[in-house]
């Protein structure tokens, strides 16, 4: 993973692991739809409820970090894959498609993966398109 594709993830992972969701928003490509801010939240909020859920009898702490991964597919290959990515992000915009892990206790649980379609947008690097997944 390039520097600055690892800079901009921990920007955006710090966001999500201090919970600071309207900051995490930000983070976003302007052509995504007001309503993707919305969907964001609700998704990360749900997907971690549904984690804490699951282990009802353990004690999960509050986030506290993150892992990052990435994935070598392109754009194209994406698509193919049936993802239904933006039109908006082409080959040229396309920087990698990557994996935000935001992780409770030091890592020990897993809370959610945000796989999101890093985007190159008039030089500054945004999220083209998002999944909130359960955790691997």
């Amino acid at each position: 993973m390039k520097t600055k594709t690892k800079e901009f993830l921990t920007e955006l992972g710090r966001a999500l692991a201090e919970r600071k969701l309207d900051e995490a928003c930000g983070y976003l490509a302007g052509w995504l739809p007001k309503s993707a801010r919305k969907r964001l939240k609700d998704e990360l909020l749900a997907k971690e409820l549904e984690v804490r859920s699951e282990f009802s009898d353990m004690e999960i702490g509050e986030p506290d970090g993150f892992n990052l991964d990435d994935n070598p597919s392109s754009a194209q290959e994406l698509r193919d894959d049936g993802l239904d990515l933006p039109k908006e992000i082409t080959e040229s915009n396309f920087v990698r498609w990557c994996c935000l892990t935001v992780t409770a206790d030091d890592e020990e649980w897993s809370l959610f993966d945000l796989w999101c379609a890093v985007v190159d947008e008039d030089g500054v690097y945004k999220v083209g398109y998002f999944e909130v997944l359960d955790p691997d």
